[in-house]
């Protein structure tokens, strides 16, 4: 295989099979039926629909870069112990950055704001019923949201869930997704020369 196979043409547009944009554009559909709802369930699944294709579209932005057979190769020890025991997708997102680059993801904003995307993401499905006061948020979404990495809607007077189950923080972890995707995609594609510039 020859270099020509290994580069993407546009790193934005995927190359395996789009999964990542397919999951984008579902997560915005999501986002527009939430908007025009009427009903509260209707709204609320939509943008639980809308925040987790957006986190899995970064899942599968990972995937697609880690099956170039050079990415293979490269990060064929992490790929194995990746296997055994997957860690959180931020977490395989800063050992691809910090192998392939050298750069450490603590000075990326949308790498930050992308971990609040999966806390988002985790805090809803891999839900943990517990009682909880309204106007608080299980304790990593809390920093997130002190961090303002996303602006819930509603107010003190209601629980964590109907404040995030809103078309504006739906639309939001869309955003948050595509920043993360162009992000990590840009810091992949540099040459070893311009990841210590």
């Amino acid at each position: 295989m020859d270099d020509s196979e290994q580069r993407v043409p546009d790193p934005h547009s995927g190359w395996v099979a789009g999964i990542n944009r397919l999951m984008i554009y579902t997560s915005g559909k999501s986002v527009g039926r939430a908007r025009s709802g009427t009903g509260d369930w209707d709204i609320a699944g939509d943008c639980l629909l809308a925040i987790v294709a957006a986190a899995a579209s970064v899942e599968a932005t990972v995937g697609e870069f880690l099956a170039y057979p050079t990415n293979q190769t490269l990060f064929a020890s992490e790929i194995e112990a990746w296997r055994k025991g997957l860690p959180r997708p931020h977490e395989v997102i800063k050992v691809i950055i910090r192998k392939h680059g050298g750069r450490d993801v603590g000075t990326l904003v949308w790498y930050d704001r992308l971990r609040c995307l999966f806390e988002l993401r985790n805090s809803l499905v891999h839900y943990r019923p517990r009682k909880r006061d309204v106007g608080t948020f299980p304790d990593e979404l809390g920093n997130c949201v002190r961090k303002r990495a996303f602006v819930p809607g509603g107010d003190d007077t209601m629980d964590w869930t109907s404040r995030v189950l809103v078309p504006e923080v739906a639309a939001q972890a869309g955003d948050i997704a595509q920043a993360a995707i162009h992000g990590f995609l840009d810091e992949v594609e540099r040459t070893p020369q311009q990841a210590h510039d």
